[in-house]
């Protein structure tokens, strides 16, 4: 799975981020709404916790709620890119396979006569 980063100072994430993953008490509900808005594929990546835990540290609700949005737009982008991916494959697939009907002489089937 791919991971996340979001800009801050590397001293500050290297430091909350080497301490245990406990959220504060006052925090937790906080931290856990904040969960929630995480989309499904990337709720349970502790990766992507610990970075909505820091910026939940660092500066708040309001900073994590964009961090989350980040991360929203950086995993569209990635399927969006994913998807234009396989749109050009099936293009490119669907060149090679020649779609025009063969001549009937071509198949080696049997023509009935006409009157």
């Amino acid at each position: 799975m791919k991971q996340f980063w979001l800009p801050v100072k590397k001293s500050c994430l290297e430091g909350i981020m080497k301490k245990s993953f406990n959220v504060q008490n006052e925090l937790q509900e906080t931290y856990r709404n904040l969960v929630n808005l995480i989309p499904d594929s990337l709720k349970n990546d502790p990766h992507t916790q610990k970075i909505i835990l820091v910026y939940l540290k660092l500066g708040g609700e309001k900073l994590a709620r964009q961090g989350i949005e980040i991360i929203k737009n950086q995993l569209l982008k990635e399927h969006l890119n994913q998807s234009d991916e396989a749109r050009e494959a099936d293009e490119s697939l669907s060149e090679k396979v020649d779609m025009t009907e063969p001549h009937p002489h071509e198949l080696g089937g049997f023509e009935f006569p006409s009157e």
